[in-house]
């Protein structure tokens, strides 16, 4: 199946299925969902695995046979989740190498610039304009990098090797942090903000050019990383490196009638 994300294949239903439990799941090496759904015209209650890979939806079922309308036996759902960690795709070779571009809208009466980044193909990106302000989602699965752009106040970060400092500020001293350097040159930090439940948040500082100081949000807006509570290290990289392709977008001048 050949979609932009998962939200929109399961979206795209229309036989009456519904999901009665939905957990996260490795199938081989992929983040996936399994999900035990009710199917309303058949009555049957199969166990279905679905993992996107760049933009195609691989799904696995487990269907009741016999008679039978649900899958009880729990060593069959051994076997079937066995069969799945064993998944791989035959060619590997450019998966993930392929990066798309994207540009996001400009909202009028916000100082904020429209962006320029690209991402790979395995992730999507939604825009949502509500009233002078816009939010950029860019996610996987369970993982998102959200971008927000509205009409509120900054503070400095206060980070361990900060300088002293007075006015409004978040006092970060006892957060560790990763520091990278985006593709235009701007310095960001990353820290672990809270785990709340089943999820965790990254938030995001930037150096301001003119001084020592981190400070958020960011001049393109405030950045967030939803993950799991049990994230994958190497998924938080690859987010990472979609946030060093951000750039504005600078408008061109009107031409001006002499």
């Amino acid at each position: 199946a050949s979609l932009s994300s998962l939200d929109e294949y399961l979206s795209s239903f229309q036989d009456g299925r519904t999901a009665n439990k939905t957990i996260a799941v490795k199938v081989g090496s992929y983040d996936g969902f399994e999900r035990q759904e009710s199917w309303t015209k058949t009555s049957l209650q199969p166990v279905i695995t679905y993992v996107q890979i760049q933009d195609k939806m691989y799904i696995f079922s487990l269907l009741p046979a016999n008679g039978k309308n649900g899958i009880s036996s729990e060593s069959l759902l051994r076997d079937y989740r066995s069969a799945l960690s064993t998944f791989a795709l035959t060619s590997t070779s450019a998966l993930g190498q392929e990066w798309k571009p994207y540009d996001t809208s400009k909202v009028d009466g916000l100082s904020y610039p429209a962006i320029h980044f690209t991402h790979p193909q395995s992730w999507a990106v939604t825009e949502k304009v509500d009233k002078g302000s816009l939010t950029i989602s860019i996610y996987r699965n369970n993982y998102e990098i959200s971008i927000a752009q509205a009409a509120v106040g900054g503070a400095v970060c206060l980070f361990k090797d900060s300088p002293a400092f007075q006015g409004s500020s978040g006092d970060l001293r006892n957060k560790e942090f990763s520091e990278f350097e985006t593709k235009i040159g701007g310095v960001m930090r990353r820290y672990f903000n809270q785990n709340q439940g089943d999820k965790s948040t990254f938030f995001f500082c930037q150096r301001n050019s003119g001084t020592l100081y981190f400070e958020t949000p960011t001049p393109l807006g405030g950045i967030v990383y939803y993950v799991p509570a049990k994230y994958d290290p190497l998924i938080i990289k690859e987010m990472d490196e979609i946030i060093k392709t951000f750039e504005p977008i600078i408008a061109s001048p009107s031409a001006t009638t002499p």
